[in-house]
């Protein structure tokens, strides 16, 4: 086992010849399906020699800005006069060649750089710097007394099973070329024995290791110099190690570091660690007992992804942090989240198809999406701190989940948070609970005859539930529909009481024939969103003026729009709002409005004729009136205010799908 091959393999492709085709397989660092890792500046540019003779050849290099790595293509225009394989340029015939290089991740990057060749060079030499095995790291030609200068890559050369190299010069004198000249790379050489480091500064990285010893003490120190951190993938091909103690005075692990470590079993993580990178132990499969001291405050993304074989873990009470995926996919148990932590990523203890048990005494204000989803056994969720909102998919298809007890500090239950828990009968809302999201409880059999399974608890006195609809608030907010089969299919909200309506409330309820709106102040998004019973006009009045996107998409049935509200102070009309109302002929808005967001009106169908536009109207989002040819706008001002209103987009208002425009004030 070849430890320190590993750690060098990827530096030498990136700076010697080979990085352009022949490193196209490189693992990259960070992200085992990143693709290519660069800025939104990434440039490529060819360097080397334009001219070479006849026979002659010559090293192209790329030099490259906001881009960590990546596999080129290289080309020639015209292979009669030159050829090139990997940067290496060899004249055929005498002419001129545009050379290529492309990069094979990223089509748009690329890089042209022309070569002439010739018969011959007079009175020039040729310069060849090569590697210490001979071969070609670049070429140049200079004129009789003058200086070489090499432009490639700083050459690397991979450590043997004991030997650290590298590169110090090269082995003759780059001026006074007096003749065709090789110079060749040299390596300075460090025998590390089983133990390899890095100098960063003032101290060391342990970087690899070669041993075959079953526990691994990584050293604190190395030629009287501490050891402060550890590198990437130390331990990669290593089937020896089953132990590993990290000692104090550790203060960073790199991302990868213990990456699929075969055999590893066990581990301590010290509390002098302050620094995880991603991944430190993804798919160490029998990795069994892991021990996180007190003092430590982080666990990164991934820490512990895939590592099936970990069946309980004890979090320490100084930890503020979980990363994304932390946990995802491991063979944890049980988990207790302790009550300091401040941040939990996505996906943390996503697909743990062994987790039984969950207890989550943070304080923490939004758990994050998918956090338990997909974990097939998990039975329990105990909710012992104060929790504001669930994300998405947060318990998703947890079918072994068949009750849950909100916290009373809970407010916001996430799009699909407990979608096809098929087993959960049971749920005890808490006090504050009062937004349901998208299909959050879709599948859940607690809704059941008329939502028999939504419990209230003992002192609960904001919550009812009556014709199906669950209210809260002391009755003045709807929240969910709990069964909609048994909705009122006429609803006058102000003889409800109702003021507010919740987002997705009323989401699909298709028996809902007549809607009343009066008194409403607050409509969430997508509240009435595919109630396609409802029929007539749709009015929207001066109360509303608080309401979300797409709060009434989908309505096929309406046939009117009457929209009285200025929509509160942002004067705006929402996202998506009235989006495929296939059956409205006519829509009115009111002076006063500024703003008539993306997709309003859009997809209204063929029946849709006519909408007034207020001369108050500034600005009109793309595809706002995505219609159809029978569409006439009459534009309360004139065409020359007309054209200070901004279209944002092509599909603004479409000329293609527009019978006329009107301008009412050219008359005025």
């Amino acid at each position: 086992m070849k430890l320190k091959n590993k750690i060098t393999l990827i530096g030498l492709c990136a700076l010697s010849l080979g990085f352009m085709a022949s490193c196209s397989t490189t693992t990259p660092v960070n992200d085992e399906t990143s693709d290519v890792d660069k800025t939104p500046a990434a440039t490529i540019a060819i360097e080397g020699t334009n001219k070479i003779e006849v026979g002659g050849e010559t090293q192209l290099s790329l030099k490259m800005s906001g881009i960590e790595r990546s596999s080129f293509v290289w080309e020639s225009s015209d292979t009669k006069v030159a050829t090139v394989k990997d940067g290496r340029v060899i004249g055929i015939a005498p002419g001129t060649v545009t050379i290529k290089a492309t990069s094979i991740e990223d089509l748009t990057l690329e890089a042209s750089y022309e070569v002439t060749v010739v018969k011959d060079l007079d009175g020039k030499y040729k310069v060849s710097f090569v590697d210490y095995d001979g071969t070609l790291l670049y070429e140049t030609y200079v004129e009789e007394g003058g200086t070489a200068t090499y432009k490639g890559n700083e050459p690397t050369r991979l450590n043997s099973a004991s030997v650290l190299y590298k590169f110090i010069g090269w082995d003759k004198d780059l001026t006074d070329i007096s003749a065709n000249t090789v110079i060749k790379a040299v390596y300075s050489e460090s025998d590390f024995g089983d133990y390899f480091f890095e100098n960063i500064g003032t101290t060391y990285k342990f970087i690899g290791y070669s041993g075959e010893d079953e526990t691994l003490v990584i050293p604190t120190s190395f030629n009287g110099i501490a050891v402060t951190s550890i590198g990437s993938k130390v331990l990669a091909g290593n089937t020896f190690v089953k132990k590993i103690v990290i000692p104090q005075g550790i203060d960073t692990i790199e991302a990868n570091a213990f990456e699929a470590t075969e055999n590893l079993e066990e581990v301590t993580i010290p509390n002098s660690v302050y620094t995880f990178g991603d991944k430190i132990f993804y798919n160490c499969k029998k990795l069994t007992t892991v021990t996180i001291e007190e003092g430590v405050n982080k666990l990164s993304s991934g820490m512990f992804q895939a590592c099936e074989a970990i069946k309980n873990i004890e979090l320490p009470d100084t930890l503020t942090e979980i990363g994304e995926n932390c946990f995802f996919m491991s063979g944890l148990e049980e988990i207790t989240i302790p009550e300091n932590i401040t941040m939990i990523g996505a996906s943390a203890f996503s697909n743990c198809s062994n987790l039984v048990s969950a207890t989550i005494k943070a304080n923490i204000t939004d758990l994050p999406s998918s956090l338990f989803s997909s974990c097939k056994n998990l039975a329990t969720i105990n909710f012992e701190g104060n929790v504001t909102s669930l994300g998405m998919a947060f318990a998703m298809s947890c079918v072994a989940l068949t009750s849950v007890t909100f916290p009373d500090t809970l407010t916001t239950v996430g799009d699909r948070a407990f979608s096809g828990c098929t087993a959960l009968e049971t749920i005890t809302i808490g006090k504050e609970t009062s937004d349901f999201g998208e299909d959050s409880l879709k599948n859940v059999p607690a809704l059941n005859d008329g939502g028999s399974g939504i419990k209230f608890k003992e002192d609960d006195t904001t919550h009812k539930i009556e014709d199906g609809i669950l209210y809260s608030k002391d009755g003045t907010k709807i929240t969910y529909v709990l069964d909609k089969t048994v909705v009122p299919t006429t609803l006058n909200f102000k003889e409800l009481g109702v003021v507010e309506i919740g987002s997705y409330a009323f989401l699909d309820t298709k028996t809902i024939t007549a809607i009343d709106l009066d008194g409403v102040k607050s409509i969430g998004a997508h509240a009435f969103d595919g109630c396609s019973g409802v029929t007539g006009e749709l009015v929207i009045p001066e109360s509303c003026v608080d309401v979300g996107l797409g709060a009434f998409e989908y309505m096929s049935k309406i046939t009117s729009i009457d929209i009285q509200t200025l929509f509160g102070e942002s004067k705006t009309i929402p996202e998506e709002i009235f989006r495929n109302c296939t059956s409205v002929t006519t829509a009115h808005i009111p002076s006063g409005i500024t703003t008539i967001s993306l997709r309003a009106f859009g997809w209204m169908g063929t029946k849709f004729t006519s909408v007034n536009i207020p001369k108050s109207v500034t600005y009109i989002g793309n595809y706002a009136f995505q219609s159809n040819k029978n569409l006439i706008i009459t534009y309360e001002g004139t065409e020359e205010e007309w054209k200070n209103v901004v279209l944002d987009g092509t599909y603004a208002i479409p000329s293609a799908q527009l019978k006329t425009m009107v301008f009412a004030g050219e008359g005025e």
